[in-house]
């Protein structure tokens, strides 16, 4: 698997690793250069993880989304907003342990390329790497102003999830119900 994850010109991958605790970010760290990524840089929150933005090569950034101070999709709307292009096109893998279709679809619209619930494996982590490095993201284009908008291309994507989230939630009182 070492060497699954490139760049779109074929180069290993620099990643930026964001997250408030330093366990799994060490974690996160060991799994990715285990992968095959060229280097991996780290920090432990967002005004740090802009810094190495700003003077560093970065081609891709994991970042945990709940976080003291800004979080993950503060950091991705910076990005977004970036007069650098470079910080701009940055694919985001965003990390949380919460999990609700409506944090998904918000990650998404804020310009999150990929949305992984913890705890990760490293198969799945490869796997959202690679997606997310191999998807140009093309911000300047997306009609909406981030969370929540309809206007959203990224909502198309998840109207399965929401309608299997609605039937799950119209079908448990009823099982609740037939149990009891």
């Amino acid at each position: 698997m070492r060497d699954q994850v490139q760049s779109k010109t074929g180069s290993q991958l620099r990643a930026l690793v964001v997250d408030d605790h330093p366990a799994w970010r060490t974690m996160l760290v060991d799994v990715m250069l285990a992968l095959g990524l060229g280097a991996v840089k780290s920090a432990e929150n967002v005004a740090d993880a802009r810094e190495l933005l700003v003077n560093g090569a970065i081609d891709l950034v994991v970042c945990d989304l709940h976080m003291p101070g800004e979080d993950g999709l503060s950091f991705v709307r910076w990005a977004r907003a970036s007069e650098n292009q470079r910080i701009r096109a940055l694919p985001f893998v965003i990390l949380s342990s919460s999990t609700t279709v409506s944090l998904y679809q918000r990650t998404l619209c804020c310009g999150a390329q990929y949305f992984v619930s913890k705890p990760v494996t490293a198969a799945t982590l490869a796997k959202s790497i690679q997606h997310a490095a191999a998807k140009a993201p093309t911000f300047a284009e997306m009609p909406c102003g981030g969370e929540g908008d309809a206007r959203c291309p990224y909502i198309v994507r998840i109207e399965p999830a929401v309608e299997a989230a609605k039937a799950a939630t119209d079908v448990a009182p009823a099982v609740a119900a037939e149990a009891g």
